[in-house]
This record gives C-alpha cells, sequence and structure tokens, in this order.
C-alpha cells in the first residue's frame, strides 16, 4: 500500500469521526460557540494532551516514575487518537460544570470552566481507567488536600491546621502544640473545642473536696458559688480550705470583705 493511498484512509476517517461528533448532542451545542470561544477550547484540550506527552518524553528519557516523568498509554501518543477518545467525555464535564452555573455562557465564563485531565491513582500513569476529567473547582479541592503540611482528620473531613482552628474556634497555635505533642485524636480535638466554647471539662486528676457528701473539683465549687452569688474565684476556694482550714461549704458560701473607703 502506496504512502498516498494510506494518507488517503486517515483524512477519510478522520472526515468520519469529525461526521459522528456532529451527530451528538454535545458537538451541536460546542458549535454553538463563538469562534474564539472554540480556537480556546482546542487550544486547551491540545495543551492538556501537550503536559501530558511532556511528562512521557521525560520519562522515556530517564526511566524513572516521578511528578514530573510519568508514562502514557502507547495510543494515545497520537492526538487524533486521544482527541476520538477524549474530547466528548472533555465536552460533557464542561457543559455539566455551565449548566451549573445558571448564566448566560460567554468566552469569560467557558474560560474559567475549561477541565483538566487528571490521574485517579497517583502511583500509576496516563492510562484508559486512571484518567478523568475534572472541573477546575474540583482540582483545587484536591490539590488543597494533598498541599496541607500536616493534615488532621476531624469528624470525617480533612483539614489544615488553620482551617481546624478556624472551624472549632481556638488559635493556630493550640493546633499547632497539639500537632507537636501528637494529640490529633478527635476526642482530644472535641476537647479543645469545648474549651474554646467556654464548656466546662472536669480534669480526672484533679483534686476534689466533699461537699455536702458529694465530691467536687475546685472549678465545681466555684460553678456553685457563682449559682449562690457569692462569685468567689476557685484560686480563692483553695486557698480558704488549704491555707485558713475553711471548710468547702464556707469557702463557697462566704462572701469577701468589701473594704471600706476612708
Amino acid at each position: 500500500m502506496s504512502q498516498l493511498t494510506k494518507t488517503k484512509i486517515r483524512s477519510m476517517l478522520q472526515y468520519l469521526h469529525i461526521l459522528e461528533c456532529i451527530m451528538t448532542k454535545l458537538y451541536k451545542r460546542y458549535i454553538e460557540f463563538s469562534k474564539e470561544a472554540r480556537q480556546r477550547l482546542d487550544q486547551s484540550f491540545y495543551n492538556r494532551y501537550y503536559k501530558m506527552i511532556r511528562y512521557d518524553k521525560i520519562y522515556s528519557t530517564t526511566g524513572k516514575f516521578s511528578s514530573t516523568s510519568l508514562p502514557v498509554y502507547e495510543k494515545w501518543k497520537s492526538y487524533e487518537f486521544f482527541k476520538k477518545e477524549n474530547f466528548e467525555i472533555f465536552l460533557e464535564k464542561l457543559f455539566e460544570e455551565l449548566d451549573k452555573q445558571g448564566k448566560e455562557i460567554d468566552e469569560v465564563l467557558i474560560a474559567k470552566n475549561i477541565p483538566l485531565l487528571v490521574r485517579i491513582n497517583l502511583e500509576e500513569g496516563f492510562y484508559p481507567g486512571n484518567t478523568e476529567w475534572i472541573t477546575k473547582s474540583k482540582a483545587k479541592k484536591t490539590n488543597r488536600i494533598h498541599r496541607i503540611k500536616h493534615p488532621i482528620e476531624f469528624q470525617g473531613k480533612v483539614y489544615s491546621a488553620r482551617a481546624l482552628a478556624k472551624e472549632i474556634g481556638c488559635g493556630i497555635v493550640t493546633i499547632y502544640n497539639l500537632i507537636h505533642q501528637g494529640k490529633t485524636s478527635e476526642s482530644e480535638i472535641m476537647a479543645v473545642k469545648l474549651r474554646s466554647n467556654n464548656i466546662y471539662i472536669p480534669n480526672r486528676n484533679a483534686k476534689t473536696y466533699e461537699y455536702k457528701g458529694e465530691f467536687k473539683t475546685a472549678q465545681d465549687l466555684e460553678n456553685i458559688s457563682r449559682r449562690w452569688g457569692a462569685n468567689i474565684s476557685r484560686t480563692l476556694i483553695i486557698e480558704r480550705i488549704e491555707r485558713y482550714g475553711y471548710t468547702p461549704e464556707e469557702a463557697v458560701h462566704k462572701p469577701t470583705r468589701t473594704r471600706k473607703k476612708k
């Protein structure tokens, strides 16, 4: 078979593929875009392909698997074959995102929502079944999780130190202290959240005092004092009991002396 015949067959196949695309609803919506918008879409799709091939070239040269050196499915190295298998999915994701926006479609809106090609399993290269087209908003969320220096899982979500501090209402230094101390379990984070919201958590190791037949901590006694209107601080309650020999009942209910002004 001569080279001219092969070229004719290839051209015919490409023409048939174009006719097949025209019959789809996606392509009908695609040709409704302005010429500039279609050119931008085609260029963006090619850029995704070019970036993927660049990874493969580095992999072929070095033979090492890394974030910038990735193998590519052999047939996808041909742009025509890659476009035939992926362009329709590319358009589907684009229209899906545009429909969510509910706005009038223009070039700016199209440019902001052009899908990206990503790998599902980061331990493998670009192969059918291991790639998907996702929107930029989803990609940013995924990348943000991968970029977190100290990811912390709390209530089924992954947070950075700053995001977790905002979520539970405490300072970021408190979260870094938890990380350095290795106290990032859900129960320990919840305890910090409760303290940040002024919800008292009794300390199991705290010293207790017998008050009306029950054992109470100094914090419990302070709360009782507040309810009775005496407003005695726990520091003063401890000092009264341990230094001056007050009973817990006297330490809680006896009001402090107010000095008369001369």
